[in-house]
């Protein structure tokens, strides 16, 4: 059985989504910025040096050297589910961007493409 697929179609409305959210991104960069690059060091300050007094590694290795690479794996990941999950929802719910793109003659799989 053979899967068929179609290739999206990168028209002009879905540049125009595409390039809308790049501007939005580069006019809020420096906040993006503090939560991938701050928060991991605090969190890594907490748990790593905090909490790392308290628990005791079999293999002698120090508790934050063993966090740290997962932490540090971990947050670019979490910041790019975050954006699609939690971003998506607040252009869809709370500033209601979706509405205002479909009242433009851009189509719904325009805005679909544009988003992905």
């Amino acid at each position: 059985m053979t899967a068929i697929t179609t290739r999206p179609d990168l028209s002009a409305g879905s540049y125009r989504v595409w390039q809308r959210n790049r501007d939005v991104q580069f006019r809020l960069w420096r906040t993006e910025l503090i939560g991938v690059v701050v928060e991991p060091f605090v969190v890594i300050l907490a748990l790593g040096l905090g909490l790392g007094q308290f628990v005791k590694l079999n293999s002698g290795e120090e508790y934050v050297a063993f966090l740290t690479p997962g932490l540090l794996a971990m947050f670019p990941m979490f910041a790019a589910v975050f954006e699609c999950a939690w971003g998506s929802y607040v252009r869809l719910e709370m500033q209601h961007t979706y509405d205002a793109i479909i009242a433009t003659p851009v189509s719904v799989d325009d805005v679909i493409t544009g988003e992905i």
